[in-house]
């Protein structure tokens, strides 16, 4: 993967987080319609960037990721951007890693 993969998970999850905390005020647990915006958004932010199952597949993952580490939606809500910084990269290099594995993988087949 490219050094710009780690920047476009920043603006993916910025985006991505952006457009949920507008969506929804839930105090518990994710809805299924703030996992609906987030991949909507994830997606839609890596246009032009991923094709379209490496989107699927990174921005899948990255929705995992961050349900693993706020289970509560309202968690994630209150986090600044600032705080967020390391975890995104973080996450974003583990669901790159995970997406480049599957395609080796693939490519051996």
């Amino acid at each position: 993967m490219r050094k710009s993969a780690v920047r476009i998970l920043s603006f993916l999850l910025i985006m991505a987080s952006l457009l949920t905390y507008s969506c929804n005020s839930q105090t518990s647990g994710w809805s299924e319609k703030e996992k609906k915006d987030f991949l909507k958004g994830c997606v839609n932010a890596s246009k032009g960037r991923l094709s379209e199952e490496q989107s699927k597949d990174f921005c899948d993952c990255m929705l995992n990721k961050v349900m693993a580490d706020f289970p509560n939606f309202s968690d994630l809500k209150k986090k600044k951007k600032s705080e967020m910084m390391e975890k995104r990269k973080e996450w974003g290099k583990a669901c790159l890693a995970e997406l480049k594995a599957k395609e080796e993988e693939a490519a051996e087949q």
